[in-house]
């Protein structure tokens, strides 16, 4: 059960409950089994469980001082302060009575791990539970401690005390020195946030120049236009005038034409004959004329939209580059003004006190406050203990 339980994968963990139950089976009421079964649960990280079989073990198992040892670390360890409390309090007991099976070296083992879960709740573990309890507890313990004990005893509270110290002061010092690496990187943040404000100001001014430059162009190209084609206009609009006269005066004249040819049809007699057809060459003659002077004002007016349609496509022309210049600027204009935004909502960030709470920083922290860096519990060698002792049976 312990080779197969030390294997921490989940079918170990399996296999490990498989030989327990077997093993149960086979050998019901003994002890030791719940024990053995407790520490390969430990091994395996359930510690609830572990803590479960401890108590069902120690129920009868009293003066085990080693399990007592397990339970008090596994408390700790869970953080069950004043239970650990309790269990320390009774390894002090079988530590001070004689007739407790334990050697002189685990005697000294159990206390100085006495000394350390003490000094762990006095230094690292601080709060966790009651100082005056604290108190009581570690003077219960003291008073059956003999003077040479009670030195060791000391110095494990002193060494975990110390250790915290050490440790405490690191992260302190990890994290003065990271506020003050972070505190200049803000600095030196601002200040280019500041450089970088007064270039984009300066750009701004810049921008707002050349837009105002060309609303001017724009507005003197409107000017320009319009004094070029306001006379163009003008002209065209007396050309249509002229040409309307004449289309009625043509549309007159040839009213009389056919009103002569028609007399003419009719007329018989020679003389008046005569005089109507020179009076016909005389309004064809017209007709003729007035044609001619309407297809020369058409002429003219042809000519006069032709140079009002070059002025107007390249004043088009200007006024389209005009606009994209304008919407250009105004572009990088809001783009700088959100660059600005940012900067001021990123300033108001960096305005707010540095903690230096970096990686490294809690990894001290955890390290100063974990009860495996100032106790850890034998399980390797808690191990080879039941397998000696199976073999000495």
């Amino acid at each position: 059960m312990l080779s197969v339980g030390w294997d921490t994968r989940p079918e170990g963990r399996e296999r490990a409950a498989a030989a327990y139950q077997q093993a149960v089976e086979d050998f019901p009421g003994d002890r030791q089994l719940v024990y053995a079964y407790a520490l390969v649960r430990m091994q395996q990280r359930q510690y609830p469980e572990a803590v479960r079989l401890l108590d069902d073990y120690l129920s009868i198992e009293r003066q085990d001082a080693q399990a007592w040892r397990a339970k008090a670390w596994l408390s700790m360890l869970m953080k069950n302060a004043s239970a650990s409390l309790v269990d320390l309090d009774k390894i002090s007991q079988l530590v001070a009575d004689e007739k407790t099976d334990l050697t002189a070296a685990e005697q000294q083992e159990l206390i100085g791990f006495l000394g350390r879960m003490i000094g762990f709740l006095e230094g690292p573990g601080e709060g966790a539970v009651n100082s005056s309890t604290l108190s009581a507890a570690k003077r219960k313990i003291i008073d059956r401690l003999t003077g040479t004990q009670r030195e060791t005893f000391d110095q494990n509270v002193s060494a975990v005390v110390d250790e915290f110290g050490v440790l405490a002061t690191a992260k302190d010092d990890a994290q003065v020195q990271e506020i003050a690496t972070a505190e200049k990187q803000k600095r030196d943040h601002l200040a280019q946030l500041d450089k970088n404000a007064i270039e984009i100001g300066a750009r701004q001014e810049e921008l707002k120049l050349a837009a105002e430059k060309i609303e001017s162009e724009a507005q003197a190209d409107n000017d320009t236009y319009s004094r070029a084609d306001q006379p163009l206009a003008e002209s065209l609009t007396n050309l249509t005038s002229q040409a309307r006269i004449a289309e009625r005066e043509l549309a007159n004249v040839s009213v009389d034409l056919l009103s002569l040819r028609a007399q003419l049809a009719r007329e018989r007699d020679p003389i008046i004959r005569d005089r109507l057809f020179r009076e016909i060459d005389r309004v064809e003659i017209l007709a003729a004329r007035i044609d001619a002077d309407l297809l020369s004002l058409r002429r003219r007016a042809q000519g006069i939209q032709a140079q009002r349609a070059t002025i107007a496509a390249k004043h088009n022309q200007a006024q389209a580059s005009f606009t994209a210049g304008l919407a250009k600027a105004q572009k990088e204009f809001q783009t700088l003004e959100n660059q600005l935004k940012r900067a001021s909502a990123e300033r108001s960030k960096l305005k707010r006190p540095a903690v230096g709470n970096t990686g490294k920083v809690i990894a001290l922290n955890k390290q100063a406050v974990a009860l495996s860096t100032y106790e850890t519990f034998p399980l390797e060698a808690e191990k080879q203990r039941l397998l000696d002792q199976l073999e000495a049976k």
